[in-house]
């Protein structure tokens, strides 16, 4: 699945290349025949009738020869950018399916620093017991592991936890609101180690991530009152007892 997403993004890449070049070759071609266009006007005055008819019709040939040019260089543009469009949706495809059995738990300390996914998956099923999913196993969980904060923060790294069924994902997230309450006592951790709120998220692919953030924004300047997610969806209600809008893409938003 790896190698698949490697080799979607490197076309993807390349895709985007042609695209800037394309439009490089458009601007030098419209540059060219404004030039063309001036000289024509500059030197008008002081030519022969018969020679600005000869202009004309080298000029008119020319204009002739770049708009085909330019429809052809248009219509590979289109061709190349549906294309990395497609690529684009096919890698978030298959972002989506391998995000969507996690969730993402902030706030639990990491009191060892080379903590190691069953020392991770062992602190989960902690966590998990106590808010009510006590049912839970190790079986439950294919993996269970640390990400490391990309700027300097005091905050503990985050943890993402991959169940292997939907169902056990469910169960935890029906349950999230009461991870806020968990102590350093529930996890095993000693009195020296505070523990501040502990949360738990759907963990979305980069680009629902940055959509989720613009939705966020969106609510709070336009007086929404709840934003959130739901098996890698998000919603946005104005109040409890508005629709439920599903967001797919920014321009939903516009549509609100």
């Amino acid at each position: 699945m790896g190698d698949n997403i490697k080799s979607l993004r490197k076309e993807n890449s390349e895709l985007l290349k042609q695209i800037q070049n394309l439009s490089q070759e458009f601007e030098q071609l419209k540059s060219k025949m404004a030039s063309s266009m001036v000289d024509t006007n500059l030197n008008e005055v002081s030519k022969s009738i018969q020679f600005l008819s000869n202009e004309y019709d080298v000029f008119m040939s020319f204009k002739g020869q770049a708009e085909e040019k330019l429809n052809n260089m248009m219509s590979s543009l289109a061709l190349v950018e549906k294309k990395a469009l497609a690529l684009s949706q096919a890698i978030e495809a298959i972002h989506r399916y391998n995000y969507q059995y996690n969730i993402k738990i902030t706030g639990i300390p990491q009191t060892n620093a080379y903590e190691s996914a069953e020392e991770t998956t062992k602190i989960c099923l902690k966590l998990f017991k106590k808010i009510g999913a006590e049912e839970l196993t190790a079986n439950d969980i294919d993996i269970s592991h640390r990400i490391p904060n990309r700027h300097r923060s005091t905050k503990p790294p985050v943890i993402i936890c991959k169940f292997v069924r939907r169902l056990a994902k469910e169960r935890v997230m029906k349950y999230r609101k009461r991870s806020a309450n968990i102590t350093n006592v529930d996890l095993g951790f000693p009195s020296t180690i505070t523990v501040h709120k502990i949360s738990m998220f759907d963990h979305l692919t980069p680009m629902m991530q940055d959509l989720f953030q613009k939705c966020k924004v969106f609510q709070k300047d336009n007086g929404y009152r709840f934003c959130w997610t739901r098996n890698s969806s998000i919603f946005i209600r104005r109040t409890e007892d508005d629709q439920a809008h599903c967001i797919r893409s920014a321009e939903d938003l516009d549509y609100l």
